[in-house]
């Protein structure tokens, strides 16, 4: 496998031998950074990594990265730094991904390799620690936020008791690892009515009702988490000025758009260029916006959100730096997808994302400044194109189900500019009724000089998707004279799942890409979105059940059920129920899913982890492993079909045993692995 500088001429590396220095920031830059620091940068998930150099000959060889968990042996590899430039920042920037949150972890970098000494440093960073609910309980029966805000402290949970409520200002912060949270008592739906300004670190919204026609929540402080809310503005969440470590999650945001184009609105806005990093927006539903997520400085993990029917862009990163990251986010119908208008350095990732229904780009290319990561994502339109298409070609596409459903390529026009990086393509399956994906470029010439495409291969809609997929019968285009007008009907897809059809051309046709491409079946990964047999991410918002302070997805048909009805269900392999947590039920198919805490400390907790899938009897599946500390595999046992999950927790290791008949597990295999999958933080 090439990697990301591997076409580039070998230099010799100079500054990056001397001064040394490391520190892992989440700041907005406070201070300039000196040639040969390292700065991570954390999010609950992911490490982004930037190595300084002084120099634009430093650049010139490979960086590769392993990472482990501080204190183990084994290290593990992860994808390639890359080398970028954007006005005087000079460095090697790059992500880790599938991370366990609070956990402290070690990664080596290696620059150079060939005929020179490499050079190898280790760095040591902290995920962000796991939101947690305080303990402490104060309730507030009327008043709302205002006389909550008077009796809060840090490390408090404000009940507010049912009602409508105006907005105020949140002034008084909590701390880390101690929110002051306002969330409703129990007793009925708490709604805000205006602009929620918040003004405080630390502050908590949760399971709330919060509207307003222009701004509903706006704050540019640190540690703001809003879960589980439901927000309907012009504006959602506005963090102006920016902000540092927001965590969104699990909420539903209703734009005004009513399918009207425009440019204005939107679901979460990170203000260009703004704020400092370490945001998640992630398991969310965001709908009649114009875009559904925007901007940010970088360090950014949007993921698991269900976007649709918005009116503009799906998620626009413009103006963002390095470490964007878009994975596993599942969206529908727009007037453009991921927006590149502008880049400021990259990389950028995007990958496991399905992309449906865009009328003018899938992609959208202004200004692309460095290399961007696409791949295993599914991305299906009737007739749209990238404009500027080779603007695109300095990065990695790889891995990508890619078709229009009308003949004729995905991209047009543009010019390619490898710059530091070169660019790699190949592994995709393009559906472009038989012709080159790129036009206005000579692909064909450049496909053969740059080694392009030897393993990619041409397919049609119709043959490698499970779901019978319809085509709109409207002709999107885009005209300034659509400004103000309602998007037809006509031009919209349906929200299929798009899961790879078995015996199809995307089936084992892929590339692993380390770190990155996640667990597989086959003898290689499959092209798409999807992995055979694996169902599907979960997109949208989850359950916070506040009786067991678990936080998981519920499929549809299935219901919380008291443990005392696991008796029942022995005959399709539930455990004994005693001292679980949760019990779920589906009726048709039969299925039972019991989460479990078992307490343990330290190290145990990734030892029992590991342990609680470790047995190779009955295993229809290898170990599965979504995220580090997240272990998964499906076993036969007798008549029946049990998924087991296993993830360290803070204080232990959360089991989730799913079950069915195997006679059933055709018709319910989705739903059992989109809810472990659900477990994924």
């Amino acid at each position: 496998m090439s990697t990301p500088n591997s076409h580039r001429t070998p230099i010799l590396v100079s500054l990056l031998l001397i001064g040394f220095a490391w520190s892992a920031l989440c700041a907005a830059e406070p201070q300039a950074p000196k040639p040969g620091e390292i700065r991570c940068r954390p999010t609950w998930a992911c490490m982004g990594i930037n190595w300084y150099v002084g120099n634009r000959d430093d650049l010139a060889r490979p960086a590769s990265v392993a990472f482990r968990r501080k204190g183990r042996q084994q290290w593990r590899p992860a994808l390639d730094l890359w080398a970028h430039v954007y006005k005087d920042r000079m460095m090697f920037s790059g992500s880790v991904f599938r991370l366990a949150p609070g956990t402290e972890y070690e990664f080596r970098v290696t620059v150079g390799a060939g005929g020179e000494k490499p050079v190898t440093r280790v760095v040591s960073a902290r995920t962000l620690d796991y939101p947690k609910m305080p303990s402490r309980v104060v309730r507030v029966p009327t008043g709302g936020l205002a006389a909550a805000q008077e009796k809060a402290a840090p490390g408090t949970v404000m009940l507010l008791g049912k009602g409508t409520y105006p907005a105020v200002q949140l002034t008084k912060s909590g701390k880390g690892g101690a929110w002051i949270v306002y969330k409703p008592a129990g007793d009925g739906e708490v709604v805000i009515e205006g602009k929620t300004e918040i003004r405080a670190d630390y502050v908590w919204l949760h399971g709330l009702t919060l509207r307003d026609a222009k701004n509903a929540i706006q704050g540019s402080h640190k540690g703001i988490c809003i879960t589980n809310c439901r927000i309907s503005a012009h504006y959602a969440i506005h963090t102006g000025r920016g902000a540092e470590n927001y965590f969104i999650a699990d909420n539903r945001l209703t734009g005004d758009a009513k399918g009207v184009f425009s440019f204005s609105g939107e679901g979460v806005d990170f203000g260009s260029s703004r704020g400092a990093c370490g945001h998640a927006v992630c398991y969310n539903e965001i709908s009649n916006f114009a875009d559904g997520i925007s901007y940010g400085r970088g360090d950014i993990d949007v993921y698991g959100n269900y976007i649709h029917e918005t009116v503009d862009d799906f998620i626009e990163p413009d103006y963002a730096f390095e470490n964007y990251r878009i994975w596993n986010n599942r969206c529908y119908n727009s007037m453009c997808g991921f927006s590149f208008q502008p880049m400021k350095g990259g990389p950028w990732y995007m990958f496991r994302n399905v992309n449906v229904g865009t009328y003018l780009h899938a992609f959208k290319l202004k200004d692309i400044t460095g290399p961007t990561v696409i791949a295993h994502n599914t991305v299906l339109t009737k007739s749209s194109r990238l404009g500027q298409g080779a603007d695109i070609l300095r990065g990695w596409i790889l891995n990508n189900a890619w078709l229009r459903a009308t003949p004729g390529p995905l991209a047009s026009g543009g010019r390619f500019r490898p710059e530091l990086n070169g660019a790699r393509v190949d592994y995709n399956a393009y559906g472009t009724g038989g012709g080159e994906p790129w036009s206005g470029v000579n692909y064909k010439a450049l496909a053969q000089k740059h080694g392009w495409d030897k393993h990619s291969t041409h397919v049609g809609y119709r043959d490698v998707f499970q779901e019978k997929v319809t085509v709109p019968a409207g002709k999107p285009y885009y005209s300034s004279k659509l400004k103000g007008k309602v998007i037809p009907k006509d031009w919209q897809f349906e929200h299929y799942l798009l899961l790879p059809k078995p015996g199809s051309k995307l089936i084992d046709a892929g590339t692993v890409l380390p770190n990155l491409t996640g667990p597989y079946l086959g003898k290689a990964p499959d092209l798409g979105a999807h992995e055979l047999g694996l169902g599907t991410a979960w997109y949208g918002p989850r359950v916070w059940d506040d009786q067991t302070h678990l936080v998981y997805g519920l499929p549809k048909g299935w219901r919380k059920t008291p443990l005392t009805a696991g008796a029942k269900l022995g005959d399709i392999g539930c455990p004994d129920a005693a001292g679980a947590k949760v019990l779920l039920t589906c009726e048709s198919p039969r299925i039972f899913a019991l989460l479990r805490i078992e307490p343990l400390t330290g190290e145990a907790r990734w030892r029992r982890a590991k342990q609680i899938v470790a047995s190779d009897q009955g295993a229809q599946t290898p170990v599965l492993e979504f995220q580090d500390g997240l272990y998964m595999r499906l076993y036969r046992k007798g008549a029946n079909a049990t998924l087991i999950a296993a993830r360290v927790e803070p204080d232990g290791v959360l089991t989730a045993v799913v079950g069915c008949r195997q006679t059933d597990l055709s018709a319910a295999r989705l739903a059992m692995f989109q809810f472990v999958r659900s477990l994924v933080r």
